[in-house]
């Protein structure tokens, strides 16, 4: 399942978004909930590819309370990762 970051402002530089995956990685992390692989894009969105589908909703709630505004995503498999 993957899920999509929304920056912290529509302009954010890449440190800043850099920044929230490492927050919501490690928030995530602490909670048990299994990631495969998080990553940025060109356009400056962010992705986290969870292990289980199952844990989508419980993420979203957890990064919710940390202030990280996210979305349970479809079409980011299409979106080709900055390297």
């Amino acid at each position: 399942m993957t899920i999509l970051l929304e920056p912290p402002k529509p302009d954010s530089p890449t440190f800043e978004v850099d920044h929230q995956i490492a927050v919501a990685l490690a928030t995530l992390h602490k909670s048990f909930i299994r990631i495969r692989g998080a990553g940025r894009f060109g356009n400056q969105s962010a992705t986290i590819l969870l292990e289980r589908d199952g844990d989508a909703d419980t993420a979203l709630a957890i990064l919710k309370n940390v202030g990280i505004h996210a979305a349970i995503g479809a079409g980011a498999q299409q979106a080709k990762p900055l390297l």
